[in-house]
Formats: structure tokens, C-alpha cells, sequence
């Protein structure tokens, strides 16, 4: 499964609980185990890069996740 989780960490962090955080499930190249191995986080566009490792390798660009605006309706666009 590719999950991408929103987390926040902070200097003491020592345990993460993803049960209650913000989610979203990607149902790009389902193949085996060739899933995504890196991300970045642009704080300025509010973009997510998400690498995917191999067969084939694809970096994607993700708006709209994490969630940030209560009042908009959630909605996430791949690249």
C-alpha cells in the first residue's frame, strides 16, 4: 500500500501514531514491492514530491495534500 502520512516532529519526538493523522492512499504502479522510497515537502507551493524507485523511476508532484484549508473541500492533484 502507498500511504503517504502527514506527521509533525518535533526535537523530543520519541513515538509516532499514524492512526489519528491525516492520510491519503496512492494507487499509482501497484507492482510487488517497487513503491516509493523519498519525499520532499515545498512549505512555499505547497507541494509534495513523492520518488517512486524503480521500473519506472517517476518523481511526482502532489497538490493538495496535506489538507490545510477546513473550508475548502479536500481535493488532490498528481503530477
Amino acid at each position: 500500500q502507498q500511504r503517504l502520512v502527514k506527521v509533525r516532529l518535533e526535537d523530543d519526538t520519541r513515538f509516532i501514531d499514524a492512526a489519528d493523522a491525516q492520510q491519503l492512499s496512492l494507487g499509482i504502479g501497484l507492482n510487488g514491492n517497487k513503491g516509493f522510497e523519498g519525499l520532499a515537502y515545498d512549505a512555499e507551493g505547497k507541494r509534495l514530491f513523492v520518488a517512486k524507485e524503480r521500473d519506472p523511476v517517476r518523481i511526482y508532484e502532489i497538490h493538495g495534500f496535506p489538507h490545510t484549508q477546513a473550508d475548502k473541500p479536500f481535493a488532490v492533484h498528481v503530477v
